[in-house]
Formats: C-alpha cells, sequence, structure tokens
C-alpha cells in the first residue's frame, strides 16, 4: 500500500534532514541514521510534518537537542550508544569516519 502524500513528505523531509545533520557532525548517513541522534531527528521531522497538517494530538518526546547530542536523545530514547564513547567506539567498528 503507498504511503499517503503527507506521510510520504514527512520521509523525504527526514531523509533530507538525516544527510544534512550527518554532515554536519561530520559523520556518514547511514552512521548517523543507526545512532540516536538519527532516531531524534525522525522523530523530530515528523512532529514537525504532522503539526504542519494541524495535527495536535500524540507527539514523539524527543528534546531539540537530541539531533545532535547523544546524551540529550538518550534520555528519552532506550537503545543505541549512551555516551560519546561509545558512540565512537561504534563508529570504529565501522571502519571510522568517512574519508
Amino acid at each position: 500500500m503507498p504511503l499517503s502524500e503527507p506521510l510520504a513528505r514527512a520521509n523525504s523531509e527526514a531523509e533530507w534532514r538525516i544527510g544534512e545533520h550527518a554532515k554536519r557532525v561530520r559523520i556518514g548517513r547511514r552512521a548517523f541514521l543507526q545512532s540516536l541522534c538519527g532516531a531524534a531527528t525522525t522523530f523530530l521531522t515528523l512532529n514537525k510534518a504532522f503539526a504542519a497538517l494541524g495535527n495536535t494530538g500524540g507527539l514523539f518526546r524527543v528534546p531539540e537537542e537530541g539531533a545532535f547530542e547523544t546524551a540529550e536523545a538518550a534520555d528519552v530514547l532506550p537503545y543505541g550508544p549512551k555516551t560519546d564513547s561509545e558512540y565512537d567506539a561504534l563508529i570504529a567498528d565501522r571502519g571510522g569516519l568517512p574519508a
């Protein structure tokens, strides 16, 4: 079943923001997406997309800082690296930062 147009737009916006945020923190897009900050970015983007449609119901309770700060995202998202050193180890396990 195809996605509704608003949901497809929200997904496209999330994909764009993930790429931009990954560049900002200087890691690969895939590694960023697998991080807590990537999850927070996705949830925050969906919150904004649904608010723009006038939805005032449920939302993902993620602090804005969670899009860039692992510790902030870790406060509300239960899985993944919780500290910068754990995140660094995850990146190292995947071959390091992209050149």
